[in-house]
C-alpha cells in the first residue's frame, strides 16, 4: 500500500533556527509512515534533506497544496522565519505545530511593517489590550509580562487548522480561549534532537581551548539567546558569590548570542561564546557540569536545548513555569523564583558538591527523555492525529 502524503511545511537546516533543527529530526521520523514534500524559503537547504526528499521553494514553485493527504505548518514566533508560514496556513489549513503559544513578535513583525499593526491588535484582541500595548511602546520598553497576556494566537486559533503543541501548559491555555474546538488541538511531546558526540571529535581541551574556557574548572552553563527571559542575571550574580565561598574552581559559560548582561562578563569566571555551531553545542552540553535553565515568563514554548540536556543525563537546574513544570522532579532540580538568586546559588552549590545526587538527576533524566520523547512514540502520535 502507498504511503499518504505530506507536504511539510517549515524553516530547514541551515537556517539558525531551533524548529530547523526539529524539523530535520521530525521529517526522518515521519517519512517512516508517510511520503514527505518539503516546502521552505531557504535559499540553501541542508544537502542531506535535498538528496532525499523533494524540496519546493516559496516565490520558486508553484504548489497545489491541495493534491496532498496533509499540509503540517511549524510556527513560532520570529517573524524572519515564519511571516509567509502564517500566511500560508490561512489560505490552507491543515495541522500547525505552535512552538510557542504567545506569537506577539511574529505579528508585531508582520503587520508592524503595514503600519497595521495597532489596527490588527485592536480587532483581534479588544479595547484593553489595545490599551496596554500602545502604553508599552509608548513608553518604549519591551514588557515580556505584558505581551504573554497577548497570545496574539486569536487568528490562528479561528482559521481551521488543527494545533499540536509540545506542553499541556499551552494546550490547557489555548482550550480556556474557547477560540477551538477540543478535538482540534493535540498534544503531542518534542522528540529526542541530540546526535552522538562521538562521531564529531570535539574533545573537552580543543573545545575550551576555542573559547578561552580555563579547562581546570568546574563548568557551569546555560544555552540559547541571552535574553531578558533567560534570566542569566541571576546565575551570574550566584556564581559571582559562589566563587567567593568556595575553593573550587568554576566557570560559568553562556553558550549564545545577547549583550544584556555583558557588564558581568570577565573572560574568566563569566564568559559569553556567541553563536556556536551545532556540533559546538553539543559538545558544550557534553562537557558542562552543571546547567541552568532559567526562563521567565514562559511564551509557551519549550526548549530544544532542554531536550539536548535531558538526553544527555545532565543535571540541570530549572525553575517550575510552562512546560518546565511539567519535567519530573527527580529528573532536574528546581528552583523557585520568588527566592531565585539564594536558592539558585544553593543548588549550584549543591549539584557541585554532591555526587550521588548529580548521578541519580542524569540517571532519571536519561530514562524519561528515552520513555516518553523516543521516536516511536511521536511517529505513533503524529498518526493517531492524522489518522493514519
Amino acid at each position: 500500500m502507498s504511503k499518504k502524503s505530506i507536504i511539510y511545511v517549515s524553516p530547514l537546516p541551515p537556517s539558525k533556527s531551533g524548529i530547523a533543527d526539529y524539523s530535520k529530526r521530525l521529517i526522518e521520523v515521519l517519512s517512516q509512515r508517510f511520503d514527505i514534500t518539503l516546502y521552505t524559503d531557504n535559499n540553501d537547504v541542508d544537502k542531506e534533506l535535498e538528496n532525499k526528499y523533494k524540496v519546493l521553494k516559496k516565490d520558486v514553485n508553484l504548489v497545489n497544496f491541495n493534491s496532498y493527504d496533509y499540509i503540517i505548518y511549524n510556527i513560532g514566533n520570529n517573524g524572519q522565519y515564519h511571516e509567509y508560514i502564517y500566511k500560508l496556513c490561512l489560505k490552507h489549513p491543515g495541522f500547525v505545530i505552535l512552538h510557542d503559544m504567545v506569537i506577539y513578535d511574529l505579528m508585531s513583525y508582520m503587520y508592524g511593517k503595514k503600519n497595521l499593526f495597532f489596527q490588527k491588535l485592536y480587532n483581534l484582541c479588544g479595547i484593553n489590550d489595545f490599551y496596554q500595548i500602545k502604553l508599552m511602546n509608548k513608553e518604549g520598553k519591551y514588557d515580556f509580562n505584558r505581551t504573554t497576556k497577548v497570545p496574539f494566537n486569536n487568528e490562528l486559533l479561528l482559521s481551521g487548522n488543527k494545533i499540536i503543541v509540545h506542553s499541556w501548559y499551552s494546550h490547557d491555555n489555548i482550550l480556556k480561549t474557547g477560540l477551538i474546538d477540543k478535538k482540534n488541538l493535540f498534544k503531542v511531546n518534542h522528540l529526542k534532537v541530540g546526535e552522538k558526540l562521538e562521531n564529531k571529535n570535539i574533545s573537552r581541551d580543543s573545545l575550551f581551548e576555542k573559547f578561552n574556557i580555563p579547562k581546570d574548572s568546574i563548568i557551569i552553563s546555560s544555552f540559547g539567546n541571552i535574553i531578558t527571559t533567560k534570566l542569566n542575571e541571576y546565575t551570574c550574580k550566584a556564581v559571582k558569590n559562589i566563587s567567593n565561598k568556595t575553593n573550587k574552581k568554576i566557570c560559568y559559560v553562556m553558550v549564545g548570542e545577547g549583550d544584556v548582561v555583558d557588564s558581568y562578563i570577565d573572560g574568566k569566571l563569566i564568559i559569553k561564546t556567541g553563536y556556536v555551531t551545532l556540533d559546538d553545542f553539543e559538545a558544550f552540553i557534553e562537557y558542562s557540569d552543571v546547567i541552568v535553565n532559567l526562563r521567565y515568563p514562559t511564551l509557551g514554548e519549550t526548549s530544544g536545548a532542554m531536550i539536548r540536556i535531558l538526553e544527555r543525563g545532565k543535571s540541570c537546574i530549572i525553575n517550575a513555569d510552562g512546560w518546565f513544570a511539567e519535567l519530573p522532579s527527580d529528573s532536574v532540580y528546581q528552583v523557585k523564583r520568588d527566592n531565585l538568586e539564594k536558592d539558585l546559588e544553593e543548588a549550584i552549590l549543591k549539584l557541585i558538591n554532591d555526587d550521588v545526587l548529580r548521578k541519580n538527576i542524569e540517571k532519571n533524566a536519561r530514562a524519561y527523555i528515552e520513555k516518553e520523547y523516543n521516536d516511536g512514540k511521536i511517529l505513533s502520535d503524529f498518526c493517531k492525529i492524522l489518522g493514519n
